[in-house]
């Protein structure tokens, strides 16, 4: 009586008594429960799809019912789209999404993989991040973190980062010192290779200022195409800033290889102990080291001691043109 009372009125005199009867002998098994079901019912016209989606309370809000309403769109390919929430004592809710199609358009797709795709799109981030932390680090380790991070991390972290990359970074972020304050994380998403790659830079303490990250990272070749800062506001530890860039590079990039090597130089040439030119491209082109970058620049320098006919720039130009012979100087010497 309680599932009939809460249905859709407009659904309650469109549904067949068949259909209804199964609709609601599937929702009173999941009373109460926690779980995510749908229902999808095409109107005897074929210009609408009727969609009952029932999810808990505690993951529904309206990030979550845009992005199950984006999902049924692109799902039965909808020209528009209509909704109303139905909300009771229950731990339900009820979103009712009516999609319209185009006349012929019969789009059917799997109800259990829609249903999975929509527990993607609205599962609670701070559970999952505990799940995360107890198979990254172990059940010990991982009741610290929970507690240190638990509620950590801001919204807009949350929605464009996974947990399992929120567990590296809370691996990179335990490195951080007073000592050690910045570091870096040269990386490529699963779907991402060649010249497309991440990298994050921790710092402990306040955002660093863009305007003197992106001229390094160009100096070392790359190009920024987005960046997203995060400020990880810990319990009993102090402020982290978490600085996510998205880059491109103009030949083959293996970060895997050139990571410790890239950190090392980024980190010395920040803190000024190593400079910042074009010289630096040569740390991800010849994979060199930034002492063996600084040697190759001290013999540029020296040669313009005697008066050689041309520039710094010249000269970085010409080892980054021919990287191997790059290589080959500095091991010969």
């Amino acid at each position: 009586t309680q599932v009939l009372a809460n249905y859709p009125r407009d659904e309650l005199f469109q549904i067949d008594e068949a259909e209804l009867f199964e609709n609601a002998l599937a929702i009173s098994y999941i009373h109460e429960r926690r779980r995510i079901r749908l229902f999808s019912r095409f109107d005897d016209y074929g210009l609408f799809v009727n969609c009952l989606v029932f999810l808990p309370k505690n993951l529904f809000n309206t990030q979550a019912r845009m992005r199950i309403q984006d999902l049924l769109i692109r799902a039965f390919d909808a020209e528009d789209v209509e909704y109303d929430t139905y909300m009771s004592e229950s731990a339900l809710v009820s979103l009712q999404v009516i999609l319209r199609i185009r006349p012929g358009s019969r789009s059917s797709p799997d109800p259990r993989s829609l249903e999975a795709q929509i527990a993607e799109l609205v599962s609670d981030w701070r559970s999952d991040l505990n799940s995360a932390l107890l198979i990254a680090f172990g059940e010990t380790q991982d009741r610290l973190y929970v507690k240190e991070y638990g509620e950590a991390f801001p919204a807009g972290y949350r929605e464009n980062i996974g947990v399992r990359e929120a567990a590296d970074d809370i691996a990179s972020i335990a490195e951080l010192s007073l000592q050690r304050n910045l570091l870096t994380r040269f990386y490529h998403l699963p779907k991402e290779t060649g010249k497309a790659a991440r990298l994050k830079i921790f710092h402990l303490g306040e955002p660093l200022p863009l305007s003197n990250i992106i001229p390094e990272l160009e100096n070392m070749g790359l190009r920024v195409n987005g960046f997203q800062p995060y400020r990880i506001s810990r319990v009993s530890e102090p402020l982290v800033s978490v600085h996510d860039f998205y880059l491109n590079y103009d030949g083959p990039l293996n970060p895997a290889q050139g990571g410790e090597r890239f950190d090392d130089a980024f980190v010395r040439t920040w803190n000024g102990s190593a400079e910042n030119d074009s010289f630096n491209r040569l740390i991800l082109s010849a994979g060199l080291s930034w002492r063996q970058v600084q040697v190759l620049r001290a013999y540029a320098r020296y040669m313009k001691q005697f008066r050689f006919g041309f520039s710094q720039e010249f000269i970085s130009d010409t080892l980054h043109k021919h990287r191997n012979i790059a290589h080959v100087l500095v091991v010969f010497f």
